[in-house]
């Protein structure tokens, strides 16, 4: 049976159980329930069922190599682009700061029961993803079969390949994202789980034109939505083009404005590639070293032995 790297995105997992553990306790100070120890367990052992759960939904489909997690931090790009994020930073509510203290308080459980726990200064979780994904490719056949990524961010996806997948695990929308030119990897696909083949180049290109609202990161001009992409760049897709893996952004930025004759809008295409394309060089040099040191140092420190289950995982908040 193939093994597998299993890479959560952290900040998703523990977003998605403190969105369900906040419904326990609507009505209340939840600044006051974090600082509770009942409350910050509760939270703590929600995340780990969770997570537990989507492991344990690929049961019998292929050996868990390693179980990864990746987390945020202040990202390099609010200095490039001050808006970036915005309508995500500007409001956090009272209970941020608790927040922040049981998430810590998470990754410091996992880190001590085995399991791989990735976070630097200056680099997203989305940063640190594609560093697993460079370091696992250039670690071709030695130990691990193939790389899952679990996250609901759509810009992951530019970053399947034949050895790596992407798995979103919303609810009634589960899908398994894969490289359209590469078979299935998984043996057994579980129940309810659709597949859908990406060809990465779309994700990337799309990326850059069509901007991102998440991210607060603008479209290439007013109007220009999915159709106008579409016709603009169909014929190029469709005639098999892709792109080796990693680039600097300025290149792919490049080849945007050439194949697609769009030199008036090169200073925002330039931008939006740089905040967009996820690789190793599209971080600042020092932010790129740190987060290579932090992958290459806990490479092989995975320690995990037990099983997939709240039982197996937690111990208990003894801070």
């Amino acid at each position: 049976m193939k093994k597998f790297d299993i890479i959560f995105d952290g900040n998703f997992i523990y977003h998605r159980a403190f969105s369900i553990w906040s419904t326990y306790y609507k009505g209340e100070n939840l600044s006051d329930v974090l600082v509770e120890k009942e409350g910050r367990q509760r939270l703590i052992r929600k995340a780990i069922i969770d997570f537990c759960a989507i492991i344990n939904k690929f049961e019998g489909a292929f050996d868990v190599n390693r179980v990864i997690f990746v987390f945020d931090e202040r990202s390099w790009r609010y200095k490039l682009y001050p808006n970036y994020k915005y309508a995500l930073t500007k409001v956090k509510g009272d209970h941020y700061e608790g927040f922040l203290d049981v998430l810590g308080r998470l990754q410091r459980l996992l880190e001590s029961r085995g399991f791989i726990v990735t976070h630097v200064d200056g680099a997203e979780g989305d940063d640190m993803l594609a560093t697993w994904a460079y370091v696992n490719n250039c670690q071709e056949g030695e130990g691990v079969d193939h790389t899952l990524l679990i996250t609901a961010d759509s810009d992951i996806r530019q970053l399947v390949s034949e050895r790596l997948s992407v798995y979103c695990p919303i609810a009634k929308k589960e899908t398994l994202y894969k490289h359209y030119q590469a078979p299935l990897a998984i043996e057994a696909l579980p129940e309810g789980v659709s597949v859908v083949d990406v060809n990465p180049v779309e994700v990337i290109i799309g990326k850059i034109l069509l901007g991102d609202k998440s991210d607060n990161i603008p479209q290439l001009k007013k109007g220009f939505g999915p159709a106008a992409f579409t016709k603009l760049v169909g014929n190029y897709l469709n005639s098999g083009v892709s792109y080796e893996w990693p680039l600097a952004p300025i290149i792919i930025a490049g080849r945007i404005i050439q194949n697609f004759g769009l030199k008036e809008h090169e200073e925002l295409i330039k931008s939006n590639a740089t905040l967009t394309y996820l690789s190793p060089l599209s971080m600042p040099e020092e932010v790129c070293e740190r987060a290579l040191d932090e992958v290459i140092n806990k490479y092989d420190s995975y320690g995990y032995s037990g099983s997939f289950s709240l039982d197996g995982v937690y111990y208990g908040d003894n801070e």
